[in-house]
């Protein structure tokens, strides 16, 4: 593959894969969560399940046909954590500590990634990329793994005295 048509093909598929995933997911979780209080946050874990697989094979096959769609899959995967983040927040933080905690989030996000990106480039001498991709395909399953473990107050007082379930 070009250098143009591997970058290209690393933005497009991911890009069009997470704008349906965001609007698929965030409709798959308000519905869910009208039968199970923790469906918006199975909805992200289920999300984040989907990318892991999808980021390994992006990194192991030499097949072009396999990576598009390990890369739209990764991206739909990816929509469907990304359009529930906020709204996942919302279920377990009080109101009054919202803006604080998604600050907190973003903050944690962004040292994530910079730290990951490091770390990548320090083994892929010893690995290489795929190696280094295919590293962060387990962890991020690992964390659909957690996510999925996250329990969702039954009832609180939340959102100025209304019970929350």
């Amino acid at each position: 593959m070009s250098l143009s048509a591997a970058g290209f093909s690393a933005t497009f598929y991911i890009q069009v894969g997470s704008c349906l995933g965001v609007v698929a997911g965030g409709w798959l979780a308000d519905r869910w969560t009208g039968t199970n209080r923790r469906g918006r946050i199975l909805t992200q874990a289920m999300g984040l399940a989907v990318v892991g697989p999808f980021l390994f094979l992006a990194g192991y096959t030499n097949s072009v046909k396999v990576l598009v769609a390990g890369l739209f899959l990764l991206g739909l995967g990816r929509g469907f954590y990304d359009g529930n983040t906020m709204p996942a927040l919302c279920l377990v933080v009080p109101q009054d500590l919202r803006g604080t905690a998604y600050g907190l989030m973003n903050l944690c996000g962004a040292l994530a990634g910079g730290l990951m990106a490091a770390i990548a480039g320090a083994v892929k001498a010893s690995v290489g990329l795929g190696g280094a991709i295919q590293i962060v395909a387990c962890l991020v399953f690992g964390s659909a793994i957690l996510l999925a473990r996250i329990r969702v107050p039954r009832a609180r007082e939340m959102d100025g005295g209304v019970a929350f379930a």
